[in-house]
């Protein structure tokens, strides 16, 4: 029994080594947008879209994910909740659009807001 068990295991390995990984783009280094439009314009197209949504409205809600979904058909990975302490604002995002999987940081739209002190009131 223990022979067979193996077996198995040893025949999933070699299944999942052989259907690969999907490819990484990390959009956050310098160069990687512009290298992503001419080896992919297509690509280039749909992950702009989807950054330029993800800085206007909050990527972790079902409206985000599900209008990534219908217009690009890409599934999101992960959204960072916190926003990264810069001004302006910007948060982490993951997404695989076909079988790339992207990582980005997205600078969020001007809400009005201003750089303050801590202490200061508004």
């Amino acid at each position: 029994m223990p022979r067979a068990a193996l077996a198995l295991l040893a025949a999933i390995a070699c299944t999942a080594a052989q259907a690969g990984t999907p490819a990484v783009v990390r959009l956050y280094q310098p160069g990687a947008l512009e290298a992503l439009a001419r080896s992919n314009p297509a690509h280039f197209k749909r992950v702009s879209d989807i950054l330029s949504l993800a800085s206007e409205m909050p990527c972790n809600t079902p409206r985000f994910n599900l209008e990534v979904k219908v217009k690009h058909d890409a599934t999101t990975e992960g959204c960072g909740l916190g926003l990264l302490t810069s001004f302006p604002a910007k948060r982490r995002l993951e997404f695989t659009l076909d079988e790339t999987r992207y990582f980005a940081v997205v600078t969020m739209a001007d809400s009005g807001g201003r750089v303050m002190h801590a202490a200061e009131e508004r």
